[in-house]
């Protein structure tokens, strides 16, 4: 596996009022509100809900197709076990909040993926 950098990224306070950057599928609703001329304020709760459609596309057996078009369920973690489902479809559907301030923190991700992963590797 590769990490590139592209060059692509900016900071928060760089980012002119309308402009944005990203593949569609992983833009947070309030992304989408932007990119179509609605002023809505994105923070950092934006990167949440990139990074839960990054979790969903790294375990899933599909590829997300993009908000508002695309529901997670449990059934998209098939290869997983039951109680693994469960949490990781818990945990991506929080982060793929709606509503900005309903998303967890990054803090709470990362502990409830350690979780997780600690469970699988326990079998």
């Amino acid at each position: 596996a590769y990490l590139s950098d592209l060059g692509l990224s900016r900071r928060i306070d760089e980012i002119r009022e309308y402009s944005y950057f990203g593949t569609v599928s992983y833009l947070s609703p309030e992304m989408h509100c932007r990119r179509n001329g609605l002023n809505k304020k994105v923070d950092l709760s934006s990167d949440i809900y990139s990074m839960g459609v990054m979790i969903f596309n790294a375990l899933a057996t599909r590829e997300f197709l993009g908000y508002p078009d695309d529901k997670v369920t449990s059934e998209d973690f098939l290869y997983l076990h039951r109680d693994e489902q469960e949490s990781i479809t818990s945990l991506v559907n929080r982060c793929m909040q709606e509503v900005p301030t309903k998303r967890p923190t990054a803090a709470t991700v990362i502990k409830e993926l350690e979780q997780i992963i600690q469970d699988v590797l326990q079998g």
